[in-house]
């Protein structure tokens, strides 16, 4: 009897502890924070609790400890505990373009996030959550997760930084353009944060730069990088092949809602965009496209992760947007098993480059051809990749009748590979303009 008055006395003072010395950073599995620094938690359609990595353990997804529909002793409802809550000593700042208890409100931005601070004297303690939930979490009225979310898939982010971190973020944020609906964060606490000053005053940018790219580490001592990429509505830019292919300058598999107008695309050697599969596994939950809200992505090859607030669709070119990418080996490991299955590349996206590649090298690949029968191959590829474009639709103008007959032709020496590269360009400039930057570089 003893021992169990001094259990349930050891675990009221550690409640009266936690709520004295309050905590904004991410939680573990059960909630606890000890050692944690980032946490993703992923729930699939169907489920209520998912499945999460934290970064004590990232080798394996593992089942979410509670209900997300609870606060209690899951790892995103402690550390909204004093954001759903009262604490003196945390202030945040939360946007959310479906923002909880509010209709009808029309925004430019999809991005859905908290940022959290303690403003104890003497503490550098904050976290950044960026999630996929609409009307999540509703600030000071308690906890509420939206029961009709549970249908649906969602990713939540959380990252444990210090304050000097949240200037970057408001940086990408202003290109964002969120709906900021809740803010009590003291101007003493963002001194000289001149973004995050405008951030909380709605004042967006309305001339260039229309893109930003921000870096941020989280609190650990072996801190992870998170790169932010953003575009405003006004770049009219596709933020996965303008914004993050660029950047990376890689490959990536996307995972994503998707319309009929935006393809797959393979135009660019190590420079695609393959979509992934639907539907997929999440461990052992199964997750689809119709169900599923997220749009993420990975890099080929590895070792990046991207959560993006909008999908894969041509409508997100007018339209704001932001990409959150962390370069992680264990965290780009899971989702990278997730895209194990991607679509094939479209007929219509065949890297021009590769085509013009693979057939030069067929033309010149026997020794014994004169310049004559190498010019007249190049004649005859080029006839070809006009054909392509034709078919593809790519070109306005109708083909040349003369050309297949010009294959036929003997052009005499000493015409080089140059020479046919300068006939080529000069013959069909106004209707190929790429035509003369991809032969050069295959001579």
């Amino acid at each position: 009897m003893q021992n169990h008055l001094q259990l349930l006395v050891h675990f009221i003072l550690i409640l009266f502890s936690q709520s004295q010395n309050p905590n904004p950073k991410c939680r573990a599995n059960d909630g606890n924070a000890e050692g944690v620094f980032r946490a993703i938690l992923y729930k699939a359609p169907g489920q209520t609790r998912g499945k999460i990595l934290v970064s004590r353990n990232a080798g394996a997804w593992v089942d979410g400890n509670g209900d997300l529909t609870r606060r209690e002793q899951q790892s995103f409802g402690v550390t909204l505990e004093h954001v759903v809550g009262n604490h003196d000593q945390i202030k945040f700042l939360a946007y959310n373009n479906v923002p909880p208890r509010m209709t009808n409100v029309k925004t430019r931005s999809n991005s859905k996030g908290v940022i959290i601070v303690q403003t104890t004297p003497g503490t550098d303690a904050a976290s950044w959550i960026v999630h996929t939930v609409p009307g999540f979490p509703a600030a000071k009225t308690g906890y509420s997760w939206p029961v009709a979310e549970n249908a649906k898939g969602h990713l939540l982010i959380c990252l444990t930084i210090s304050e000097s971190q949240i200037n970057a973020i408001a940086a990408s944020l202003l290109r964002a353009e969120p709906l900021v609906h809740y803010n009590d964060i003291p101007e003493t606490e963002t001194v000289g944060m001149q973004y995050f000053k405008k951030l909380s005053d709605g004042q967006f940018p309305t001339v260039p730069p229309y893109l930003s790219r921000q870096s941020i580490k989280t609190a650990a001592q072996a801190a992870v990088t998170v790169n932010v990429y953003s575009k405003s509505a006004t770049s009219r830019y596709e933020i996965y092949k303008r914004v993050i292919v660029k950047a990376l300058k890689k490959t990536i598999k996307v995972w994503s809602r998707r319309d009929n107008k935006l393809k797959g695309d393979c135009r660019v050697v190590e420079r695609n965009i393959r979509l992934i599969k639907s539907p997929a596994r999440v461990g052992n939950h199964d997750t689809n496209l119709d169900a599923d809200l997220t749009n993420w992505a990975v890099s080929d090859p590895g070792n990046i992760f991207c959560l993006i607030d909008r999908p894969y669709a041509k409508n997100q070119t007018v339209q704001s947007a932001m990409a959150v990418c962390i370069d992680q080996a264990a965290i780009f490991a899971r989702f990278n098993d997730i895209a194990a299955q991607v679509e094939d590349c479209p007929r219509r996206m065949v890297s021009e480059r590769s085509f013009m590649h693979a057939s030069s090298v067929q033309i010149r690949s026997t020794e014994t051809r004169t310049h004559s029968d190498i010019c007249s191959g190049y004649v005859h590829l080029g006839y070809k990749l006009e054909k392509r474009r034709f078919q593809n639709r790519e070109m306005p103008m109708k083909l040349n009748p003369s050309w297949p007959s010009m294959t036929k032709k003997r052009l005499s020496p000493p015409l080089s590979h140059q020479h046919v590269t300068i006939f080529l360009i000069l013959k069909r400039v106004k209707s190929t303009k790429s035509l003369g930057k991809t032969l050069p570089n295959i001579f």
